[in-house]
């Protein structure tokens, strides 16, 4: 009983870990959410795979990613880029 206990609160302690963790990441979004003809976010100018992968994403590549978006040009809504 005593172990089961100490198993689910380590399961718990992780799990909240792992929260904590993801709440930490920064992300380029500005609420936004709309994409162009060629799936990229008019708001945030990250195409929507890197929207979906974001959490996934190493810090490293979120960091590229992040300085990537500077030199970005997204056209609006239904427009080319």
């Amino acid at each position: 009983m005593y172990s089961t206990v100490l198993v689910l609160l380590s399961s718990i302690i992780s799990e909240m870990s792992e929260t904590e963790r993801l709440k930490r990441i920064i992300s380029p979004c500005v609420s936004i959410c709309k994409y162009n003809k060629n799936n990229y976010c008019v708001g945030c100018k990250r195409h929507m795979n890197e929207i979906f992968d974001w959490f996934d994403f190493s810090d490293d590549m979120r960091v590229a990613i992040i300085q990537d978006l500077q030199e970005r040009n997204i056209e609006g809504v239904g427009s080319s880029a």
